[in-house]
């Protein structure tokens, strides 16, 4: 199964949606990076610190300069702004959602091509590859909020 269709399944799942918008609005974490890290794990994949490092530079840039900004506007739009035609407005929101979709999708499956060279193997753990990257990502020790948040969605693809 596709990276794509794992993600695609698991945001399905009751508690998976809350737990990636709690770690991004909370924490800061990418999602698209902590779904590809449970992916691998649950695909028999465990992380290395390298990989792990690799994955967030190739993830970075494309988080911060293009999807946040996206999900900020889309955000802006989901309020209602005196003056603008609603319809218009929703067209609007729509338009820039599929974007920001189409991007999240394009940057898993270039985290499936570029850092999935390891072949599966018995057992990894979830929540270890979930810890690591999102210590990369932030740069340092995580708050016991974030481990939290983390273990809410281990628990929730579990």
């Amino acid at each position: 199964m596709s990276l794509w269709d794992w993600a695609s399944g698991a945001w399905a799942r009751p508690g998976v949606e809350q737990a990636c918008l709690d770690l991004q609005d909370r924490a800061g974490q990418s999602i698209v990076l902590l779904l590809w890290g449970v992916w691998r794990a649950t695909s028999g994949r465990p992380m290395e610190s390298a990989l792990a490092d690799r994955a967030a530079a190739l993830v970075r840039p494309i988080e911060t300069d293009v999807l946040r900004p996206l999900r900020g506007v889309r955000r802006s739009l989901a309020q209602k702004r005196p003056g603008f035609d609603d319809q218009d407005q929703r067209d609007a929101y729509a338009q820039i959602r599929a974007v920001e979709l189409n991007l999240e999708r394009a940057t898993l499956e270039t985290l499936e091509i570029q850092a999935s060279e390891q072949a599966p193997g018995t057992e990894a753990d979830a929540t270890r590859s979930v810890l690591m990257l999102m210590e990369i990502w932030s740069g340092g020790p995580l708050s016991e909020v974030d481990r939290a948040l983390a273990a809410v969605l281990v628990e929730a693809l579990a």
